[in-house]
């Protein structure tokens, strides 16, 4: 199979990255023969190899897609201090892109950016929106995120200052993300911090 066909044929997937294995399975090659093909179509910038083993089927992905498509087949979010500067939460604009996920926690360095992955319980995973491949956790979920992992993650995610709340901020989808913890130690922690974070926010 050329190049350009099989280019198209890995675009027509649907999916922003693939990994090595899955483009030789679909490619009809052996994974030794997909590795160079995509070494190749790297080379004249179609690609990009974001990760060992992993590809971006276009030579300039977008780093909020990256994000989501990082942790697979573990699924994963933007969210945490990303997620809150985007919503307009915090003016800050952190240059690490912050990471919910299934898979362990861990920091990852593309060509693309450096990501910062954090593992979240299965029960606690969801409430983003996708757009365009683009996972990214609604300002509530980012707002929980981060409360939740403050108390795991030592001083990293322990102070939200200056926080501003955007037009239609809804705390009780904020305060129903807690009733899903089960420990009731850490759901008590967590709807405290909740109650600190809407006393000193402002809208």
């Amino acid at each position: 199979m050329n190049a350009a066909r099989a280019l198209e044929t890995l675009r027509g997937l649907g999916r922003p990255i693939v990994r090595t294995a899955e483009a030789a399975s679909v490619l009809g090659v052996s994974t030794s023969n997909a590795s160079h093909l995509l070494a190749s179509l790297e080379a004249a910038g179609s690609v990009l190899r974001v990760t060992p083993g992993r590809w971006s089927v276009f030579g300039r992905p977008k780093p909020y897609v990256v994000a989501s498509w990082l942790t697979d087949p573990y699924p994963s979010y933007v969210s945490l201090y990303t997620a809150l500067s985007r919503w307009g939460l915090i003016r800050q604009v952190p240059r690490t892109v912050y990471v919910v996920s299934l898979d362990r926690t861990k920091t990852v360095t593309t060509p693309v950016a450096t990501y910062s992955v954090h593992r979240m319980p299965p029960e606690l995973f969801g409430g983003y929106e996708d757009r365009d491949g683009e996972r990214m956790a609604a300002a509530e979920k980012a707002v929980f995120d981060t409360l939740y992992l403050s108390r795991a993650r030592g001083h990293r995610f322990s102070h939200l200052t200056e926080v501003e709340l955007p037009a239609g901020f809804r705390s009780e989808l904020l305060r129903g993300w807690a009733t899903r913890i089960s420990d009731p130690r850490v759901r008590s922690f967590v709807e405290t911090r909740i109650d600190d974070f809407l006393g000193r926010a402002t809208r």
